[in-house]
């Protein structure tokens, strides 16, 4: 997984165009060589976050943390399976997730 430091973070919440609700997280990520990055991902619920709120809060949570502290983030994609492997920071460690979505941008 490649680790990336947070400069900035937002998400909304939005129509994915099929009628569907979806997250889309915007931030800016600086990696191990210092060369910024702006990314866009769109993330679903799933079978493993069925409830949309608590997946948002999930995300904007270590993404959060991750700028206030400067800790980082891994993010590895599963283009395949439309997967998005997360490993993000909280005050009790770092949390892995695999989630539903995929690099818009």
């Amino acid at each position: 997984m490649a680790k990336y430091k947070v400069e900035s973070f937002s998400s909304n919440t939005k129509d994915n165009g099929n009628g569907y609700l979806n997250i889309y997280v915007h931030c800016k990520l600086i990696n191990s060589s210092g060369n910024p990055t702006f990314r866009e991902y769109r993330v679903s619920p799933d079978d493993r976050h069925r409830e949309l709120d608590v997946l948002d809060s999930l995300l904007a949570s270590g993404f959060g943390y991750a700028v206030s502290t400067g800790a980082k983030v891994e993010i590895s994609e599963y283009k395949e399976r439309m997967y998005l492997l997360l490993t993000l920071p909280s005050e009790s460690g770092s949390q892995h997730f695999q989630v539903t979505g995929e690099r818009i941008k």
